[in-house]
């Protein structure tokens, strides 16, 4: 079956469970009254022009010296398309420094066009056809109510399994990005936010087995920043983010604005800007300074999605450095069948490393019933 088959299924999937699917009509949480209530218009009024100011000159910085990196470090397969159609805008006020319109549209991002592929399940387009608009269907409504209260159930399912101590109220997060929400037993909360918080939770059970020293996490293509957010926002670590210089500069504004007591700095080059890691709490890379990390500094190293869709060198490379630079374990969760390059056959070091664990990422299950997203844990020997 083919990529395209594939996403036909999944649409497939999708109307069948608006339909028909009747495993959460009775459940408490099932109420489609007010449903533009989710999707109300209200940006947030975050306005650091200090910091914006250093998002700009690091993305001017970061641009210039991404030109002239190989292959591995420009955008390409199934980013490529994205970055084509949605990023120029963007781009262009962070080149011309115009720190108004940026405010706008960082106090506004779950809602532009540049945070297409960073949450939801649908391209900008639909996301604004579907739901931000005056009148939201009757099948999208029961779709999105639906697959929030089974999103819900999973999130309840795993922290049990894996006895992680938290609560809903952990998930309540400062209105950022004009975000949208759903009510889950009466708190409003962003649906992207539970797998989220559940994996950095996730990471820090397995960390804090042992906290003689301060730990690294190294992330590979952060987003947005919501891992990092709930990873940093009750832990003392280091968490290194590594991602493409669009991107890193909204994962900027996200944490500083909601983690202003933590250390962060924008790097555009390792080799020129000699960091002191143990200084900061966070620390944003661009993509191609990976490869001037220091060997076996990272006690957790993490992906979520973004590697199985990248080209073929571009894996390749990130995985070769990743081996290098992670000391504990390697975590990361990604598509391994419909896709041009799978998870299954990633080429991470098992002379260094063995793979504590596989299992099926179940939080899409719901509504794409071939799901292919699988979750792989290596340790180190």
């Amino acid at each position: 079956m083919n990529k395209y088959i594939y996403a036909i299924n999944r649409r497939l999937s999708s109307l069948y469970v608006a339909l028909f699917d009747r495993r959460f009509s009775q459940h408490n949480d099932f109420i489609l009254e007010n449903f533009q209530d989710f999707f109300s218009h209200s940006p947030s009024n975050f306005n650091d022009e200090f910091f914006l100011t250093e998002i700009c000159k690091f993305y001017k910085k970061s641009k210039e010296n991404q030109k002239n990196k190989d292959i591995e470090y420009q955008v390409g397969n199934e980013w490529l398309p994205i970055y084509s159609k949605y990023m120029s805008e963007i781009a262009d006020v962070l080149s011309q420094k115009n720190l108004q319109e940026l405010s706008k549209k960082y106090n506004n991002f779950f809602r532009e066009k540049f945070s297409t592929g960073l949450h939801g399940d649908s391209g900008h387009e639909r996301l604004k056809k579907r739901f931000f608009s005056e009148k939201i269907s009757f099948i999208d409504k029961n779709l999105y109510a639906k697959h929030c209260i089974y999103i819900f159930d999973v999130w309840k399912k795993l922290t049990r399994e894996k006895e992680i101590d938290c609560n809903l109220n952990d998930l309540v997060v400062p209105s950022i990005g004009n975000q949208y929400y759903f009510k889950f037993d009466g708190e409003k909360i962003n649906p992207s936010y539970f797998s989220n918080h559940y994996y950095a939770n996730f990471v820090s059970k397995l960390l804090n087995q042992n906290l003689e020293q301060k730990k690294y996490v190294f992330e590979l293509g952060g987003g947005y920043g919501a891992f990092a957010y709930f990873l940093m926002k009750e832990n003392n670590y280091c968490y290194i983010g590594c991602d493409l210089p669009e991107n890193l500069c909204l994962s900027a504004f996200f944490l500083q604005s909601l983690l202003p007591n933590k250390k962060i700095i924008l790097v555009s080059d390792l080799n020129t800007q000699k960091v002191d890691f143990s200084k900061y709490d966070i620390i944003l890379i661009s993509n191609y300074d990976i490869e001037n990390l220091p060997d076996n500094i990272i006690d957790f190293s993490y992906n979520s999605y973004s590697l199985a869709e990248m080209h073929t060198e571009a894996i390749e490379n990130y995985i070769k450095h990743i081996n290098r630079i992670s000391k504990n374990f390697i975590f990361h969760i990604n598509h391994n069948q419909y896709t041009s390059n799978s998870a299954d056959n990633f080429k991470f070091d098992l002379n260094k490393f063995y793979l504590v664990e596989k299992k099926a990422a179940i939080w899409n299950k719901y509504i794409n019933k071939l799901s292919d997203e699988y979750e792989y844990l290596y340790k180190r020997k």
